[in-house]
């Protein structure tokens, strides 16, 4: 009879991805860069339209990528900067569709 294995175990887990162990910060700033320069030309042209929504998406855009530029530079431990790498890109790419969103309802509405 074998052991059964722990559901916990494996390389299918999210906490064990291959990005997550590299010591490339290439590999998450690079298309970080990419999707913080998309962002920030769409919401410097929907500025005209709502500017307040612009202009907070162009802030936090750029305050996403400035926390993943500090990170990159202070976090020793691989494993740590790259699940904040992680944690930030997402949160830039959730906000960024959350109030392109917002400015596609506000226009619908008005």
């Amino acid at each position: 009879m074998t052991p059964v294995t722990p559901l916990h175990a494996g390389p299918t887990r999210v906490r064990e991805q291959p990005a997550l162990d590299t010591e490339k910060r290439r590999q998450w700033l690079v298309p970080a860069g990419i999707l913080a320069a998309v962002a920030i030309l769409v919401f410097a042209l929907t500025a005209s339209l709502n500017p307040p929504i612009g202009l907070t998406g162009i802030i936090l855009v750029c305050a996403f990528y400035g926390a993943m530029l500090v990170c990159a530079m202070t976090v020793d431990s691989v494993k740590t900067r790259n699940l904040a790498f992680a944690w930030l890109m997402g949160a830039m790419s959730i906000s960024t569709t959350l109030l392109m969103l917002f400015v596609v309802m506000t226009e619908q509405l008005s």
